[in-house]
């Protein structure tokens, strides 16, 4: 009885071995000796099980490119500027991957490299990529594509046409650091947690906020008084004087606890500032000087006048809150 337990065993312990031999031989024969990357194994996702070298570095590439089209859109408040990833020189920073992929399972005895490739095939193994961008590149593009989003303060403005007043909104100075953005987002795509898609950039920016603004104008309603004087006797450099100098003052906007001064608004008296030449009291006589005339404009404003826009009227419009 022992001796037929004993042979039984023994059987089964011959089985056991060739269907271990069996399975080594199998792998060893369709595995071991291929000139190929072994089944399994995958590149940032992707299957490469069975591809030469160059087959797996074509694949790859192909996937490089398309990365390399994926887009950055750079945000400034509503304004947004886009570009490709492969303009500020996306690249792949370890294409060396493909070969260590297809060296997997190559080295050491055969015993370990059966066992290498019996795990590899029911586990896997993924070897993901990783990029960066050239930050000269990425310094220069930042700037030329979120240069329009830069802009200068603007209070808001008030003028009055055809009897209305009419108001202009007020524009918020933006100023942008923009090496700082560029190298910021340099580091997104040198993460392991970028997914390889197009990024949308909210940009850091510095506001400046108009003074004045629209609502603050919208209670101007009323026209609070109005003066009106007369040069159609004038000579032409005159009439062209008082009209340079209406001009100059014309627009004017005041605030609570402003002051106003006729001199500073339309000095200097110069043929470059608009001034013609003509009659003017010096000394008790009459000369040629430019501005000549220009005191008739100071007498409107002092009767703090909005003239009422007749042919050979001066006419300028101070506004105050």
């Amino acid at each position: 009885m022992k001796k037929r337990v004993g042979i039984i065993i023994l059987v089964l312990l011959l089985l056991i071995l060739a269907g271990g031999g069996a399975a080594f031989y199998y792998y060893y024969s369709k595995y071991i000796n291929i000139d190929a990357i072994y089944p399994g194994m995958t590149i940032q996702g992707m299957s490469v099980g069975g591809m030469t070298q160059e087959e797996a570095k074509a694949k790859v590439q192909e996937y490089i490119d398309k990365v390399s089209q994926e887009t950055v859109t750079l945000q400034v408040k509503k304004k947004e500027s886009t570009f490709a990833l492969s303009d500020i020189g996306l690249k792949c920073t370890n294409i060396d991957v493909v070969e260590k992929a297809y060296d997997f399972g190559k080295t050491g005895n055969v015993f370990k490299r059966v066992i290498e490739v019996r795990k590899l095939e029911k586990e896997g193994m993924d070897f993901p990529l990783t990029f960066s961008v050239d930050k000269a590149e990425t310094r220069k593009v930042v700037k030329k594509k979120a240069k329009k989003f830069l802009a200068k303060k603007k209070d808001a403005t008030i003028t009055r046409k055809d009897g209305k007043f009419v108001i202009t909104k007020q524009v918020d100075g933006v100023d942008i650091d923009f090496e700082a953005n560029a190298d910021k987002l340099a580091e997104v795509f040198s993460k392991k947690d970028w997914n390889h898609k197009s990024v949308v950039f909210p940009m850091d920016y510095t506001l400046d906020k108009a003074k004045h603004t629209k609502k603050e104008l919208s209670a101007i309603k009323d026209v609070l008084g109005t003066f009106t004087t007369s040069y159609a006797g004038s000579a032409s450099g005159r009439c062209a004087n008082v009209e340079n100098g209406a001009s100059l003052i014309n627009g004017t906007l005041l605030y609570p606890g402003d002051s106003f001064s006729v001199y500073s608004k339309v000095a200097p008296f110069t043929a470059d500032n608009g001034y013609h030449l003509a009659g003017s009291y010096s000394n008790g006589q009459t000369v040629q000087t430019y501005g000549g005339g220009i005191c008739q404009v100071s007498t409107i404003s002092e009767n703090k006048s909005i003239c009422s826009g007749e042919a050979n009227c001066a006419s300028s419009t101070i506004i105050a809150l």
